[in-house]
């Protein structure tokens, strides 16, 4: 019986403990700097994307293989990523770096995407959509297109100057694009991008290598767009490519992504449920004292009554009155060491076996015990020494 009684206690105590210290998710980092077969234990490929030991394929990697057929192909982390909080509001903020090779000895389309999206999208598309879920219309990426379609894209990209990059919210129709200067036909170039979001400029940037000449120099768009109108707390992110009618290889050689830890309002989210463990633990308490303490307050009350119900009475009462120094420490910002040199009086419990028989009156009036704390703003009420 004791064992259980302290077992008891101790997962009561960790519990309420627990609903205190503010949970945060974990940063996230991905270093692929040259993408080969162990990518694999990190990515899922769908469609015709495949990794070697060469790089990650979005699409089918010959001209004869794409011409068979629907040719897109989808790379995504193996884990969602934790956009935001909903329950704080709080957004993470990312950067990621990719290298990659778009080549095509001949006529080509249609590019490739990096893309955030909600958890179970499906129904990617090849073509013109460079393999985004356009029939959901739920995501937010960056596109290096190499096709102009005029059905979405802007009139200022031909057939003479086709390649782009733009920034697309949930549609083909970018929202910011520029020019993208390529040589598609070197099979020697590579190209960079850099994307960046802010979570508090909620400022989306792209940097981008061009390459004309033989030389390298880069070019930039930005959006201003909070993500979560847009997307859900935890989405799919990565990358995807697609050819048409035109072939061309579309090859990720390399992938860095980072981003910053999330603080996570679980307390915030509890309280949207009627019954939670931290309301079910403060049932437990008399529902007179709800006048006189908040649920805060109660919630420190019953840590330092659990301490004090300690099976070990000595044990109990030294650790209750350290705990209930701490709390007074923080909340009316006592010192440690003073509240520690005081004499502070706290209930302790026997087990019934060695309860002694009590008068009925004198157990109505024992029922009226409460523990209440003094401080400098307290009200007359509350003003029953502790100390």
């Amino acid at each position: 019986m004791i064992r259980f009684c302290k077992s008891c206690f101790f997962i009561l105590s960790f519990c309420v403990l627990l609903l205190l210290v503010p949970r945060r998710a974990a940063a996230l980092s991905i270093d692929l700097p040259s993408i080969n077969q162990t990518a694999k234990a990190i990515l899922n490929v769908s469609g015709n994307a495949s990794i070697s030991n060469d790089g990650l394929d979005l699409t089918k990697d010959t001209y004869y293989a794409a011409a068979m057929g629907d040719n897109c192909g989808q790379a995504v982390y193996k884990e969602p990523l934790h956009l935001y909080d909903n329950a704080s509001g709080e957004v993470i903020s990312f950067t990621t770096h990719f290298s990659f090779l778009i080549y095509s000895p001949d006529r080509y389309a249609d590019g490739i995407t990096f893309f955030l999206a909600p958890v179970g999208t499906s129904n990617f598309t090849n073509g013109s959509a460079i393999g985004l879920p356009l029939k959901q219309h739920s995501f937010v990426a960056v596109e290096f297109d190499t096709f102009p379609n005029y059905e979405w894209d802007s009139p200022n990209f031909s057939y003479s100057h086709p390649t782009h990059v733009g920034i697309n919210v949930h549609n083909m129709s970018s929202v910011k694009f520029s020019k993208w200067d390529t040589n598609i036909s070197n099979e020697n170039v590579r190209y960079e991008a850099y994307i960046s979001y802010g979570s508090g400029s909620r400022i989306f940037g792209v940097n981008y290598s061009n390459f004309v000449n033989g030389s390298t120099f880069f070019s930039s768009i930005q959006y201003l767009i909070d993500l979560r109108d847009y997307l859900p707390e935890r989405v799919i992110f990565g990358f995807t490519g697609a050819t048409g009618l035109h072939f061309e290889k579309n090859t990720i050689m390399s992938w860095q992504f980072n981003s910053t830890t999330l603080r996570v309002d679980e307390k915030g989210k509890k309280n949207k449920r009627k019954k939670n463990k931290a309301s079910v633990l403060l049932q437990a308490a008399d529902a007179r004292l709800a006048d006189d303490f908040g649920q805060q307050e109660m919630e420190r009350l019953m840590i330092v009554g659990l301490w004090c119900a300690h099976p070990d009475y000595s044990l109990g009462l030294q650790l209750g009155k350290r705990l209930m120094c701490s709390i007074l420490k923080l909340h009316f910002l006592f010192s440690l060491q003073s509240c520690l040199n005081r004499r502070i009086w706290l209930p302790h419990f026997r087990s019934p076996s060695t309860l002694t028989p009590v008068p009925p009156r004198a157990a109505k009036a024992s029922r009226r015990v409460i523990l209440t704390t003094q401080a400098p703003h307290t009200s007359a009420r509350h003003q029953q020494p502790l100390l």
